[in-house]
């Protein structure tokens, strides 16, 4: 006899990669203080010191110039330049305004210890850096910190793609374009739940609508599922690169539902009900996939209509600007179950503990994706419903007897059919022959422990058979 399989739950880990943050330029080790960079997953920089005592008089002074520059490699006058010292026994805190073509200087500052430049100007994203001044016996130059660069020098009939190149290095420019500056899950984040919620920050208001009609998620790695082997054919196709735009598409808007806040500086997307991002049971198989903002015109807008076109995020403060963020989901390996059944006429309504088919915008994803009806838990792509249903066995009693054309015989063999619902948990068992089933029967219903949900996994096993009443 066959053995037969029912669902359960599912459990999610999350889990964070660190985010980068700028390596500052350590100097020769000053007496007063040690400096230890602590990586942390927000793109903000976190740092702790174990301060000792210091003589103040060794404390040597320089002076830190640059300048600052937009987005389009223009100076920037009036910008705000703020040097904040991160050490506590040595505090430093002062502000200068850019002058022409963005320049600036400040005096006096001291060396040997992590400062934080801070520059900003209303209208433009602000952008920081943490860097160890060094003292007169450096080179002035290595005090040289720039916002930005000059324009560049580009020949005539040059690469685009090597122009493209320029700006998104350009990481330090104070941008009036809108930027998403965070987002969760975080940044080449592993482990992540296939039902998370998304957040994106941005740099300034943006309007809804250009955000909303351009979110997307695609696959970022090509796999080939549990379910849809042993084809060798694809079930998610992807570039590998986050410059690469080209992967399946997995979700967009309408698979979402969008919460923002107040000043339109961050919004919250979650999955509509019934949606989750694939997985897989194999390990080697689990998707990766990536967030892009092209599913339309690829526009992020401002409420002042400055349009952000291109490269989107800028994640990483001493990072370049780029066009999509990937991410992984978890492996699934939790066996589904069954929950409930019940009969309503003659059709048998079964319900799953997990959605037994995914339904992304290029494709379903469900057991028998393959072709193998055994797998199927109801009609699927080349699977017909009346082939799945053959998954299905039932045995009735009629007046507390055994009838005996009716004991262990498959839903398919008895005209029916084995139907996906508008609710990925529920499936159907349909179109049986009139009168086969009576009222007072009571029916006991095995499912084939073949049967696969979309990541690959049998039905956990029933302990004991499940049993409907006809009213």
């Amino acid at each position: 006899m066959q053995n037969y399989k029912y669902l359960l739950g599912l459990s999610l880990l999350l889990a964070c990669q660190p985010v980068q943050t700028e390596q500052a330029i350590m100097p020769t080790p000053f007496p007063s203080s040690t400096y230890f960079p602590t990586p942390s997953p927000s793109p903000s920089p976190v740092y702790s010191y174990t301060p000792t005592e210091f003589d103040a008089s060794q404390i040597e002074l320089n002076s830190v110039f640059g300048s600052v520059y937009d987005q389009n490699y223009r100076g920037l006058h009036g910008a705000t330049i703020r040097l904040k010292s991160l050490n506590e026994l040595i505090p430093f805190d002062k502000e200068f305004i850019a002058l022409a073509e963005g320049k600036f200087k400040i005096d006096s500052v001291p060396a040997g210890i992590p400062i934080e430049i801070t520059v900003s100007k209303p209208g433009y994203a602000t952008r920081k850096r943490v860097v160890v001044v060094r003292g007169t016996g450096y080179p002035p130059d290595l005090n040289n910190y720039n916002f930005g660069s000059p324009p560049p020098r580009v020949r005539i009939g040059a690469n685009p793609e090597d122009v493209v190149e320029q700006r998104r290095t350009n990481i330090f420019a104070l941008s009036a374009l809108p930027e998403i500056t965070r987002m969760t899950p975080n940044r080449n984040q592993k482990n992540v739940s296939t039902e998370t919620n998304f957040t994106f920050d941005f740099s300034e208001p943006v309007i809804k609508h250009s955000f909303e009609s351009n979110i997307q998620i695609r696959a970022f790695s090509s796999e080939i599922l549990s379910v849809t082997q042993p084809t060798q054919q694809l079930t998610l196709m992807g570039s590998e690169s986050t410059d690469n735009l080209t992967g399946t598409p997995i979700f967009s808007a309408n698979d979402f539902s969008f919460s923002w806040n107040a000043e339109q500086t961050q919004v919250q997307l979650s999955l509509k009900p019934g949606l989750r991002l694939p997985s897989d049971q194999d390990h080697e198989n689990v998707p990766t996939y990536q967030v892009v903002l092209h599913a339309k015109d690829g526009i992020l807008r401002d409420l002042a209509g400055n349009d952000q076109a291109a490269d989107h995020f800028k994640l990483v403060i001493n990072g370049r600007f780029e066009p999509s963020v990937k991410f992984q989901v978890h492996p699934d390996t939790i066996a589904p179950k069954l929950t409930e059944a019940k009969l309503i006429g003659q059709t048998i309504h079964l319900q799953f503990s997990e959605p037994m088919i995914l339904r992304t915008r290029s494709l379903a994803i469900a057991g028998g994706l393959n072709g193998n009806a055994a797998h199927a838990p109801a009609g699927h792509g080349s699977v017909t419903p009346q082939a799945a249903a053959a998954n299905y066995s039932i045995s009735v009693q009629r007046n507390g007897q055994p009838v005996p054309e009716l004991q262990n015989v498959s839903w398919a063999s008895l005209g029916g059919e084995a139907l996906f619902t508008g609710d990925p948990h529920i499936v159907i068992l349909k179109d049986l022959s009139a009168n086969t089933l009576q009222a007072g029967d009571k029916i006991t219903l095995k499912i084939a422990n073949t049967v696969l949900d979309p990541a690959g996994n049998p039905l956990a096993k029933i302990s004991e058979l499940i049993e409907v009443a006809i009213p």
